[in-house]
């Protein structure tokens, strides 16, 4: 925490810990299993490939905050999604990888206003990023969408305000059913 350093044998103990507007330093190494953000905090991961959570992470209910620095590796069958975010606003993803989740690597869905996604990576996932029912004011930048099963990007259900910026996506939609492509724009 801020000022402090603390040492916790999970990230979800120094969220526990933590107080709002706290930055909480996730060392390198893997950890396994889903973790809850529900708090106004920043979480610094060592890196891509360096901080690994293997499962998948919920950002709910948060205000203010930001993940960075880590991978999220959807290695068990229910890991639909890596990261999700939900009923959440001022909030930014950067520096982050995501593959293998059966639905999407990063969704942002429900309810969020102005949450950013910068410097993703986000291959051999259904979809690499989607922002869906009634997610406002978002902004995807400078991310790579590779591979993806469906769909590089999709967005989809009351959404305005949204914005794709200096964006790459390569080899995705080769998947089978439904609409497949890099981009859905609904």
């Amino acid at each position: 925490m801020e000022g402090r350093r603390d040492v916790y044998a999970t990230l979800q103990l120094a969220q526990q810990a933590s107080s709002d507007g706290d930055t909480v330093v996730v060392s390198a190494g893997v950890s396994t299993g889903r973790f809850i953000l529900s708090r106004n905090i920043y979480v610094v991961g060592a890196g891509i490939g360096e901080t690994i959570l293997e499962g998948s992470m919920t950002v709910d209910f948060v205000t203010n905050g930001s993940v960075s620095g880590i991978t999220v590796a959807c290695t068990a069958p229910h890991d639909g999604y890596g990261i999700l975010v939900e009923a959440s606003e001022n909030f930014l993803i950067d520096d982050v990888e995501t593959y293998g989740c059966h639905d999407a690597g990063i969704s942002i869905q429900g309810l969020n206003t102005n949450v950013d996604v910068n410097r993703a990576l986000a291959h051999h996932d259904k979809t690499g990023v989607e922002v869906t029912d009634e997610s406002y004011d978002t902004i995807v930048s400078n991310s790579l969408m590779r591979g993806n099963t469906h769909h590089g990007v999709r967005t989809a259900y009351n959404i305005e305000g949204n914005q794709l910026l200096f964006n790459t996506m390569v080899g995705n939609g080769f998947g089978a059913g439904g609409n497949v492509a890099g981009l859905w724009w609904d």
